[in-house]
Parts: C-alpha cells; sequence; structure tokens
C-alpha cells in the first residue's frame, strides 16, 4: 500500500505559507514550471527566492499567482533598461543589462567621484550652446559613457535633454538631416536620426 505522508507534509507546508491555498492544489517543484505558472522568468522566481517573497519548495500556483500580484509594480513605469525598472521586478534583457552596468559603476569609486565632478559643468555647457562634441571632449568624456549614464539614470537623461534644448542653434532646422550633421544632438535631432538611419547590415 503506497504512503501519502509526503502528499500531508506538502499540504501542510503549503498552508502554513500560504493560508488561500486550496489542500487539493497540485505542487511545484522546479522554478522553471513555477515562471509558467505566475508569467515571468526563472530567473525572477530565483530573485523571488532571495528577498523572501516565496518561501522554500514546493509552492502552489496560487503562492506563485500572490507572489507575481505582491512584486507587480504600479503606477508610472520608468522606460525599460534603467535600473528603477529593474527594481520594481523587469529582468528584461536590457533593464538586466543596466542594472548590471550600475552596479560596474558603482564598484569603481573613481567613476562616480568623476561624474560627481562633471554633471553640472557639462550640463551648463550643453545649456550654453557649447558644440555637442566640443562639450564632451573638454570634460574627457565619449559619447558612449555619456549615452550609458543617460540610460542608467533617467533623471540625469531628463536634465541632458532639457540642457541641450537650451542650448540649440535656433538657426538650425531642429528635427532634420541637415541640423543632425551640423552636430546638433538635441532630442528632435536625435529622435529623427533614431528613426531615419539605415540598419547594420549582419556580420
Amino acid at each position: 500500500m503506497t504512503s501519502t505522508l509526503p502528499a500531508r507534509a506538502t499540504t501542510t507546508k503549503n498552508k502554513a505559507t500560504n493560508p488561500l491555498a486550496d489542500e487539493d492544489e497540485a505542487t511545484v517543484t522546479t522554478q522553471r514550471a513555477a515562471a509558467r505558472i505566475a508569467g515571468v522568468s526563472a530567473t525572477t522566481i530565483g530573485g523571488w527566492l532571495r528577498r523572501g517573497i516565496l518561501g522554500p519548495k514546493p509552492w502552489t500556483p496560487s503562492e506563485l499567482i500572490m507572489a507575481r500580484a505582491l512584486t507587480r509594480p504600479r503606477g508610472v513605469l520608468s522606460p525599460h533598461g534603467t535600473t528603477s525598472r529593474w527594481r520594481v521586478g523587469c529582468d528584461c534583457p536590457r533593464c538586466a543589462d543596466a542594472h548590471a552596468e550600475d552596479a560596474r559603476q558603482r564598484r569603481n569609486p573613481h567613476n562616480q567621484l568623476l561624474w560627481d565632478r562633471i554633471e553640472a559643468p557639462l550640463l551648463d555647457a550643453f545649456a550654453r550652446g557649447t558644440p555637442y562634441r566640443q562639450a564632451l571632449d573638454h570634460h574627457g568624456l565619449t559619447a558612449q559613457a555619456l549615452s550609458r549614464r543617460r540610460r542608467r539614470d533617467p533623471d540625469f537623461a531628463k536634465a541632458v535633454n532639457a540642457a541641450l534644448m537650451a542650448g540649440r542653434d535656433p538657426n538650425l532646422r531642429h528635427g532634420r538631416d541637415s541640423a543632425w550633421k551640423a552636430g546638433c544632438r538635441c532630442p528632435d535631432c536625435t529622435d529623427y536620426h533614431q528613426r531615419t538611419r539605415k540598419p547594420q547590415p549582419p556580420n
């Protein structure tokens, strides 16, 4: 005769961690299966375990759905590709990359000190109309470094956009190819360039 004690132990565990669990509810024992039920990635399930949102396996579907409801962000979200969105549970590749880059930068105190020193003068240079490349060169920056910083810090990105708008050349027709080729990197010209640039052929 087959013993039913393991099933009773599982039910007891699930009732203890989730009083709403159905005694007849099937349980899940792998993160991949749990991810399918919760509608998230297995990486997210691992994050829930580390944060204590989920207890030890096995889990019931109701536990997983409750965990998803507890971690679902409310209100306006930051854009993808930012650490702010990663912190509220998004684990898309862009947000994961932003988090990894932020962690790398935080491990480099010299880099943070550099930004603390040049951020305000750089914004001031943009607002005064200093050409984009000239301002970057003066502060020892590359366009790629500034782009990474803007992706990682949405507030800084907004400040850069505002400064570029304030200092852009009023004699140019912005949002056109001619203004982009003249070196303008204001939001209108950047948006035009991103919409119209030709995709790079695969290697």
